[in-house]
């Protein structure tokens, strides 16, 4: 064995420096995850495992006027209309949502978007955290509207007018919105970050240009308020992966292994050890109740569930922020169907 001191350069790799935030995420701080697919991906890993978390409320949204559109909402209860939707393709749009609001009935459909306004205005007030992920300074605007879309719902490329936001417009508009949180929610901390997904269908040179743009505007915003921070989910991927075995078979999508990677790069950042011991011993119950009977000693299986309810019933006592009825619900069931 060689005796010698390993650098940064001996990794084969460069790694990005990140520095412990002086604020971080308790076990109990209510999180909202919004933007892009990456904050969902991200997000979904904390809803997993029960912690008090929110992701992506109006769906997936990509540019950042559309998600800052989405906060305004929410900020200001806005009640949705029957004007506000499209039908097309047999179904009710909102222009301003993911396709998975719409629906046949436009009731339906606004019946869906206001109670979710109410529900997320109810957790952004008390949530302790909002993390944005921006994935293109792209948008499409309809001409009919004049108005930027969250989601062009497979309407004709001609009804809409494509072009790239600067980051002078990005600033401006977000400073207006920051403002509007902190009246909203003076408590609530902001983490900044930009998607690793490269938008191909811009082409190469113009993702780059998009990425850009964001990473600008967000250098800005972070240098004009206390309660805004940024986290380089994008220099990670860029940096630290690039390499394609971190991409799923489109080479577009970072892999599972990419996106672990990165969250526990987050949860290092940002949460303290009391959040992070929860994670650990929430990951355990995880994987019991993902835990599937092999068919073949129904007694020892019977009393592995058993086990299973017995534990995560003590350990939702010890973390009473966290909600594991519908999984205790499951686990029962099971008992009950051998």
């Amino acid at each position: 064995m060689h005796n010698q001191e390993f650098t940064s350069a001996s990794l084969f790799r460069t790694v990005v420096d990140l520095q412990r935030s002086t604020h971080l995420i308790d076990s109990d701080s209510p999180i909202c995850f919004t933007g892009s697919c990456f904050a969902g991906n991200v997000g979904r890993y904390f809803t997993d495992l029960r912690f008090p978390a929110l992701v992506n409320p109006f769906g997936v949204l990509y540019n950042p006027l559309s998600v800052g559109n989405s906060l305004l909402h929410v900020i200001e209860k806005r009640s949705f209309n029957s004007d506000d939707l499209l039908f097309y393709d047999g179904l009710w749009h909102s222009m301003d949502h993911h396709g998975s609001f719409s629906r046949r009935q436009p009731q339906e459909t606004l019946s869906l978007i206001n109670s979710t306004i109410d529900k997320t205005a109810h957790f952004l007030k008390n949530a302790h955290f909002l993390i944005i992920t921006f994935g293109t300074s792209y948008v499409f605007e309809f001409k009919e509207s004049s108005k930027i879309v969250a989601n062009c719902h497979r309407v004709p490329a001609s009804r809409f007018t494509r072009y790239r936001l600067d980051p002078a417009s990005i600033v401006t508009f977000y400073s207006t919105i920051f403002e509007k949180l902190k009246e909203f929610n003076p408590a609530l901390n902001i983490i900044l970050t930009v998607s690793p997904v490269r938008h191909l269908k811009d082409g190469a040179v113009d993702n780059q240009r998009s990425k850009a743009a964001l990473l600008l505007a967000v250098e800005k915003l972070t240098c004009s308020y206390s309660n805004l921070f940024y986290f380089p989910s994008y220099e990670i991927v860029m940096d630290e992966l690039r390499d394609y075995r971190f991409y799923n078979e489109d080479m577009v999508q970072p892999s599972k292994v990419a996106v672990d990677y990165i969250t526990d790069r987050f949860i290092d950042t940002y949460l303290t050890y009391k959040a992070k011991e929860y994670l650990r011993e929430a990951l355990k119950k995880r994987k019991d109740i993902d835990h599937r009977f092999s068919g073949y000693n129904k007694e020892a299986y019977y009393k592995f569930l058993l086990r299973c309810v017995a534990r995560l019933e003590e350990f939702q006592k010890r973390y009473s922020f966290s909600n594991w009825s519908e999984d205790l619900k499951l686990l029962k069931e099971r008992i009950n169907s051998l």
